[in-house]
C-alpha cells in the first residue's frame, strides 16, 4: 500500500511540475505541438522520478524481471506520467458504486 501512496504522490508532483513548465514554454492561444511536447515532458519527468525513487508498482504486483529492477521503475514512471486525473480515475473506479 505504501507504494500506492508514493506513486500517487509522484503522479501530482509530475503532473503539477509539466504544467509550470509548460506554462512558462507557451502562452494561451499558442498551442502547436504542446501537447505531444508537453505529454513527452511528462514522460521522461516521471520515468526519472521512478528511477531516482526506486518506484517499481510491477514489482508490487508480484510480477519481477529476471535482469533487473529497471523495467518495472520505467514502466511506472510511464505510468505516473498520465498524472493525477488519470490515478483518480483509478480510485474512482474502484470505488463502490
Amino acid at each position: 500500500m505504501e507504494v500506492l501512496v508514493v506513486a500517487t504522490a509522484l503522479a501530482v508532483l509530475v503532473e503539477s511540475i509539466t504544467e509550470y513548465i509548460g506554462g512558462i514554454w507557451w502562452q494561451p492561444g499558442q498551442n502547436g505541438n504542446r501537447v505531444k511536447l508537453m505529454s513527452a515532458l511528462a514522460a521522461v519527468l516521471g520515468v526519472l522520478a521512478c528511477l531516482t525513487f526506486q518506484v517499481d508498482l510491477i514489482a508490487t504486483l508480484g510480477i519481477q524481471s529476471p535482469f533487473a529492477s529497471w523495467p518495472g521503475q520505467i514502466l511506472t514512471g510511464l505510468i505516473i506520467s498520465r498524472g493525477s486525473d488519470f490515478v483518480h480515475s483509478i480510485f474512482k473506479r474502484m470505488k463502490p458504486a
